[in-house]
């Protein structure tokens, strides 16, 4: 009888005291974002007005590999709340950001590079706005770099060694949409091993020479 009686109280007390809890109702924190459960690669990053793109390839199994992207500030805090997606399942072997000053652009390659892999644009805007993926009319190539120099792009590429002779290197000058402007810059001596970066209004090309 005396057990009835307090199990009774117990519960009675415990009604109590969460009735006014459940009548208010209880405030649930969203849950914080946390890293990726998939596998990422090819990380490629820039800068461009007053803050880094970097993108990356997600790997999601049969979902597919979409590239996705996040903005962060010049001390590398993450400025997007959650990442955005740059690319629908392309997945590219190899990935380059360029910034534009106003903008970025993210160029990727498709393929095996001695097959005829397509090169690939789209351009970013600041407020996360991706432009459809445009092809370029770049050949094939083994190695490819670019570079915005405000006005144009060029791309320093290295043949396929069954195409021209060995460690033969072109650039190509491409407008801000991706359309070929000038091609044929040939760069002698060149090897696959090479940087390209903007200076004014110019490019410069660093090789370290055929093997």
């Amino acid at each position: 009888m005396i057990r009835t009686v307090c199990r009774g109280a117990l519960v009675l007390l415990l009604s109590a005291l969460a009735g006014p809890l459940l009548a208010a109702g209880l405030e649930l924190m969203p849950r914080p974002w946390g890293p990726t459960t998939f596998g990422t690669g090819l990380p490629a990053v820039a800068w461009s007005g007053d803050r880094f793109l970097t993108a990356w390839i997600q790997g999601m199994g049969n979902l597919g590999s979409p590239v996705m992207g996040s903005f962060s500030d010049a001390r590398g805090r993450r400025i997007s709340a959650v990442p955005f997606l740059l690319a629908a399942d392309v997945r590219p072997r190899w990935m380059q950001v360029v910034g534009m000053g106003d903008s970025w652009a993210l160029f990727w390659d498709d393929g095996h590079p001695l097959d005829d892999n397509g090169s690939w644009i789209v351009r970013i805007a600041p407020d996360g706005r991706v432009t459809r993926p445009t092809r370029l009319d770049i050949p094939r190539h083994i190695a490819i770099r670019y570079a915005w120099d405000g006005t144009y792009f060029l791309a320093a590429l290295t043949h396929p060694h069954d195409a021209v002779p060995r460690a033969a290197g072109e650039a190509i000058l491409l407008n801000r949409d991706g359309v070929v402007v000038r091609r044929g810059i040939s760069l002698q001596g060149f090897s696959e091993s090479f940087d390209i970066t903007a200076l004014d209004d110019s490019f410069v090309v660093i090789t370290n020479g055929p093997p």
